[in-house]
């Protein structure tokens, strides 16, 4: 047993000095738990944030919505405020875990949670995100796994609401020790590298306030669609995320995000390109479902992902 400390705060100042000393921030605890009983993260001291002045609300603001990062995953499948071009968030809210965790899960918490690759959560195994010279899946367990090698780390991001989050060009407003800024959540995501072992670029004295996403054109749709090896209570094999507003039957703007093919959640740019200023036609959308593989390397279990991800990304965009 390693001995633990439970406290909690009532100022951001505190919260974030107390990252500096080692202290692991609680809030929903779904995934910080099972990662402290795994043995994978150590610490002497636990802070509960909720008690702290940070927000669960969604409310509208000037510039579109804001999510506060205790915003739970249930307050977000249930919000009316996220009808319309956000309807993709509460879709994937929805697709998310059991109702007892999304009951507990926080946005914050959901965009940081760590991989559930099973090598990396296994205390014994030798991974390279852990330290480990490879990455044990590449020649063992993979069918989960990346498609694209952007990092020696071949696991893939869990989080259904990043890739919803990224397809709406929201940002992430983040709190540390030298105030606040707000990143882009296509800058805030970045594939594991030899300098920075994880998956975002969140300072080591931060923390996530709240997610902003920009106002959208007046009939903008969107969809969230997630293919899973059980129906219920599993991480997406492939999710895909469709943000779309046309004028007549041009499309003006096409943003297509993935998860569960890269180590973090990706812009399918190539696809995006495709189709365009084009109408949705079948030859537009054959041309991009022929590129989304572009740039990728699939290990020999998993490559079934890029024939998954073309029935998602067809199906989402022929229901637009």
């Amino acid at each position: 047993m390693r001995p633990l400390r439970y406290v909690s705060s009532s100022t951001l100042d505190a919260v974030v000095a107390g990252l500096t000393a080692g202290d692991r921030l609680l809030a929903g605890g779904t995934d910080l738990l099972p990662l402290l009983k795994a043995d994978l993260v150590h610490t002497t001291q636990l802070v509960d944030i909720k008690r702290a002045p940070l927000s669960g609300a969604i409310q509208r603001t000037p510039g579109g919505l804001r999510i506060g990062a205790l915003a739970t995953l249930a307050a977000i499948a249930d919000s009316p405020l996220l009808d319309g071009p956000c309807s993709l968030l509460r879709q994937a809210a929805r697709q998310t875990a059991t109702v007892q965790i999304r009951n507990r899960a926080t946005l914050g918490g959901n965009l940081l949670q760590r991989p559930r690759c099973w090598y990396y959560r296994n205390s014994r195994s030798d991974c390279w995100l852990k330290g480990g010279q490879g990455c044990p899946a590449v020649e063992g367990h993979h069918e989960h796994h990346a498609i694209f090698d952007d990092s020696p780390c071949r696991a893939a991001h869990p989080s259904d609401l990043a890739g919803c989050l990224l397809a709406l060009d929201a940002a992430v407003v983040l709190y540390g020790l030298a105030g606040e800024r707000s990143v882009s959540l296509h800058d805030f995501f970045r594939a594991p590298d030899s300098e920075r072992r994880r998956e975002t670029i969140l300072g080591n004295d931060e923390i996530i306030t709240a997610v902003d996403i920009p106002a959208l054109p007046a009939g903008t749709v969107s969809i969230y669609l997630k293919a899973m090896d059980r129906k219920a209570w599993a991480f997406a094999l492939v999710g895909m995320g469709i943000v779309l507003h046309r004028t007549g039957t041009t499309l003006d703007t096409v943003h297509i995000a993935a998860t569960g093919l890269a180590q973090v959640p990706r812009r399918l740019a190539y696809c995006e390109q495709a189709l365009a200023g084009t109408t949705a036609a079948d030859v537009h959308i054959d041309a991009a479902l022929q590129v989304l593989g572009r740039g990728a390397s699939p290990l020999p279990g998993n490559a079934y992902k890029l024939d998954l991800a073309r029935g998602l990304l067809e199906r989402g965009l022929r229901s637009l």
